[in-house]
């Protein structure tokens, strides 16, 4: 059993310690995305307070279409604080037109290209424009969940997140002590029985303290996932008294963007209730945004809030929270014209798995109880790192000269009953994890054994 458990180990460590090593640290440099940006984007962000009054929505609505006059204005978002500027998201252009501020807004222009245009509040002055997928951190997440290949980069992470897990299971029934009452070697790591020992006791007495950080870091980030996220998705968006989530392109044909990585920006996908459209009423005119906002404050929306305009005769005002506290999250939709709710869905609203899972996701990126939440992100982060590298250093040192330095096959083992059962779980859970299992048993038991130049490795 435990020469079966080594082996497991050993190829879970080979497939998944070159994602543990790259999710460690992109991990890490999102926690602080905030800051980060705060800092990069500061001329874009922040404004010098004024005693002037602000201007209100639709002027700052007129004067970025008036900038932009190849497209039209998507979302909007006001300006909360003395020092906030407002922003507006642009659709995608009807044809390439002249842009403001930064080197990547004016690279911009491509059909098909988001746009948000920051605003001083003020005056109307377009201050610049960015494109949302450019930013470092949209950057830096892009390749920590996806690789910056898509679906498939997003395929090979959750399969590498699996495998994190067997990586897991099988390192504590490794470390797990064989006798009563022993202390070195599995609570404190051995100093003084020689490098190789040390080296082995660095990697396996640090991983029983991280196993849980790592449990739930694998966890949370799962609603990210290609497969297990869809399933989450349709769990936790169904309850006996029907979906709990909004889905915001039924609202709007170009559906504002939550900041990357919320817990909205996941719920947003989550399978939605009804399709509320505004009365056509010829000759009203719609509601203004300043009322749209009176609205949303008295609903008790959560600053900051974004609203995304009606698109159409029958399109409605759609406002979400964009809080960075998942137990603000809030959908409301208004009629374009009278201002009536049609729709309303409160945090409270949400299932007990959506609940969980948004709280999940907000611990997972730092967001749940600001710099104590992101510096305990960061702990489990370099963490992780540390296990990754002194496995590979573990492996490295003690692998035969020009060989792999797998652990033997056992041969004639049969695995007993628990070990099944757990197999079978994770093969449930991680539908991928599960499919590679069983192509690696294949492959393991019937195909390496009739390949003479690897039988050795």
């Amino acid at each position: 059993m435990y020469a079966a458990m080594w082996r497991w180990h050993f190829c879970a460590g080979l497939f998944a310690l070159p994602f543990l090593l790259m999710l460690s640290i992109t991990g890490a440099a999102y926690l602080f995305r905030v800051e980060v940006e705060n800092w990069l984007y500061r001329e874009l962000l922040y404004v010098p307070p004024r005693h002037s009054p602000k201007i209100s929505g639709d002027e700052v609505v007129a004067a970025v279409q008036k900038a932009f006059p190849g497209r039209s204005v998507a979302s909007y978002v006001p300006s909360f604080s003395p020092e906030d500027t407002a922003k507006a998201a642009l659709s995608s252009p009807s044809g390439s037109e002249h842009e403001h501020g930064t080197n990547a807004a004016r690279r911009s222009g491509r059909r098909g290209t988001s746009l948000e245009v920051f605003v001083d509040p003020y005056d109307g002055r377009i201050l610049g424009s960015q494109v949302p997928n450019q930013r470092l951190m949209k950057r830096i997440r892009d390749f920590h969940g996806r690789l910056t290949a898509g679906p498939i980069g997003q395929a090979i992470v959750e399969l590498a997140a699996g495998w994190m897990f067997i990586l897991l299971i099988s390192g504590l029934y490794l470390w797990f002590p064989r006798k009563k009452g022993l202390v070195w070697g599995t609570v404190l790591p051995r100093l003084r029985k020689g490098k190789r020992i040390l080296v082995r006791d660095l990697h396996a007495v640090p991983a029983a303290y991280f196993a849980m950080a790592l449990c739930f870091q694998i966890v949370s980030g799962m609603p990210w996932t290609f497969v297990n996220g869809k399933l989450l998705r349709v769990l936790a968006g169904s309850s006996p008294e029907g979906p709990a989530i909004a889905q915001p392109e039924r609202f709007h044909s170009q559906p504002p963007a939550a900041p990357a990585g919320s817990s909205q920006d996941w719920l947003a996908d989550m399978k939605g209730a009804g399709s509320p459209r505004s009365s056509a009423s010829p000759g009203v005119d719609r509601l203004p945004i300043s009322r749209v906002v009176e609205i949303a404050e008295a609903e008790h929306v959560a600053h900051p809030f974004q609203i995304a305009l009606p698109a159409g005769e029958t399109g409605v005002y759609s406002i979400r929270s964009l809080s960075t506290d998942p137990r603000d999250t809030f959908y409301l939709h208004l009629d374009q014209y009278s201002g009536r709710v049609l729709g309303r869905i409160p945090y409270s609203d949400l299932t007990p798995l959506a609940q969980g899972i948004a709280a999940g996701i907000a611990i997972h990126e730092g967001r749940m109880w600001g710099l104590p939440n992101r510096f305990a992100g960061l702990a489990a982060a370099a963490g992780c790192f540390f296990l990754a590298l002194m496995g590979g250093v573990l492996w490295w040192s003690r692998r035969p000269k020009g060989r792999l330095g797998a652990p033997r096959r056992v041969e004639n083992f049969v695995l007993p009953r628990g070990v099944v059962i757990l197999s079978l779980i994770l093969g449930l859970m991680f539908p991928l994890v599960g499919a590679s299992m069983i192509l690696l048993v294949v492959f393991d038991r019937l195909i390496l054994p009739r390949i003479a130049a690897v039988r050795s490795v």
